[in-house]
């Protein structure tokens, strides 16, 4: 199953798989690329029924002939593809990710609270994958436009902020930009903890500063807001993505096959976000 340079959508037959799709459909519009909707049956797979709006059929090949059709419908200028394979789901996802321009999957189980929070395919595909990802849940409010992005100064933080800008574009809000910062333990929990905080929030402004630098033409067409945030970089980027349309974080390499994999405040995001999160590669 190649991707070949599209955005690649997966679609499962529940509930979730309208949101998924459109918001796959509307980034494949933005990027001028194609979108390819696809469905990996499992070995053994039995028939598929689905839930909600769309009616069993016991079909995968209807199930994305049927999901086609429907984004056509949405957007008649978009070029859209379908796949189906047999294979393990994450397996056969990240191989496909190779060549994608995004891979878009749906965050999918339910929990006690009746939420969505993070399935095991979306948590391995998105730790996995080689090409951004998009992890897509329902938005914590509808007609949200704001982008939330995590910087840290790195060089592939300038990879996770040009794709947050796109993003941006996309959607037609702020960018905001947040940089967490810790002081050094003496500061942080001596007998003068928090006298020299304001030195390091100078110093947390100003990276973001230089961040933004690297954005070219974009720094001045979009509305960036600049968050330099004392605390937990996890805990200030779900905190600015409770209004947010999207939340975009980095994938943070290791070394040998962890390089594909992703950092902690990532992984934590992730699972916790409100909104749909994209992991920039």
């Amino acid at each position: 199953m190649r991707s070949d340079g599209a955005i690649m959508v997966g679609v499962a037959g529940g509930t979730l798989d309208r949101i998924v799709l459109g918001w796959a459909a509307e980034e494949a519009v933005a990027r001028n690329a194609d979108l390819l909707v696809c469905h990996v049956r499992e070995p053994g797979e039995p028939n598929l029924a689905r839930a909600g709006e769309l009616e069993p059929t016991g079909s995968a090949e209807l199930l994305v002939r049927e999901a086609a059709n429907t984004a056509h419908t949405w957007f008649p200028e978009l070029t859209v593809a379908t796949a189906v394979g047999t294979d393990r789901v994450v397996s056969a996802l990240i191989r496909a990710s190779l060549d994608a321009r995004m891979l878009v999957v749906g965050a999918r189980r339910e929990n006690e609270v009746g939420g969505l929070r993070l399935g095991s395919v979306a948590e391995h595909v998105a730790t996995n994958a080689r090409c951004p990802v998009g992890v897509v849940r329902p938005p914590s409010a509808p007609d949200l436009l704001d982008v939330v992005v995590g910087v840290d100064g790195s060089s592939h933080s300038d990879v996770t902020l040009r794709l947050a800008a796109a993003e941006a574009r996309r959607f037609g809000g702020r960018l905001i930009v947040v940089h967490a910062y810790r002081l050094p333990a003496p500061a942080e929990y001596g007998p003068n903890a928090g006298v020299d905080e304001p030195h390091h929030r100078a110093e947390a402004e100003e990276l973001v500063e230089r961040a933004l630098d690297h954005l070219g033409p974009d720094r001045d067409t979009l509305k960036i807001e600049t968050r330099a945030v004392h605390g937990s970089a996890a805990d200030a980027l779900l905190q600015a993505a409770s209004t947010a349309a999207v939340l975009v974080v980095g994938a943070r390499g290791v070394g040998g096959f962890e390089r594909l994999r992703i950092g902690s405040v990532s992984q934590h995001v992730l699972r916790h976000a409100p909104c749909p999160v994209v992991i920039a590669r």
